[in-house]
């Protein structure tokens, strides 16, 4: 059996890391990460729309270990809490449309396995063009996710932070 290795480590034998990096850094000048495009300098430290520089702000941050093995089956967890193998979908529950989460949870409880454990995310906000297309132009609400939470516990699946 081929022992699982990360895809990060992977990218830095193989150089693709390092190219990743240089490619990060010519968006920095002009600034073109942000569907903004300021395309002001940030590698001379000029701050954009954002107020970020060459160096980035962290605004929070939380653990994770990168990629994923490829998970089937139950889920199983080491002791620090950390996936080892079975499935765990993280779906990105959109603004006006709930029906669509219903489904795709139906969809993962009787076609793919009721051992699904799934992490409903509330966390959309629209961006750059997102404004401009009424489905997209705004965060979901709090009623809408507190029903999505709540068709989450309904449906047999196992929900996950």
């Amino acid at each position: 059996m081929h022992s699982y290795i990360p895809g990060y480590i992977r990218a830095r034998q193989t150089g693709r890391l390092q190219k990743a990096v240089q490619l990060a850094l010519d968006m920095l000048c002009p600034c073109t990460l942000c569907p903004r495009q300021c395309r002001v300098n940030r590698t001379g430290n000029e701050t954009g729309y954002c107020g970020t520089g060459r160096l980035a702000r962290v605004a929070r941050f939380s653990t994770h270990f990168g990629e994923e093995p490829p998970l089937v089956g139950d889920l199983k967890t080491d002791r620090a809490g950390v996936a080892c193998s079975g499935l765990l979908v993280r779906h990105l529950v959109m603004p006006g449309r709930l029906e669509d989460t219903r489904q795709i949870l139906e969809f993962l409880k009787t076609r793919v396995s009721p051992d699904t454990h799934v992490n409903l995310m509330s966390q959309y906000r629209p961006m750059g063009e997102a404004y401009t297309v009424s489905e997209l132009n705004r965060p979901l609400s709090v009623a809408e996710s507190r029903k999505a939470l709540q068709m989450g516990k309904t449906s047999g699946l196992t929900l996950v932070r």
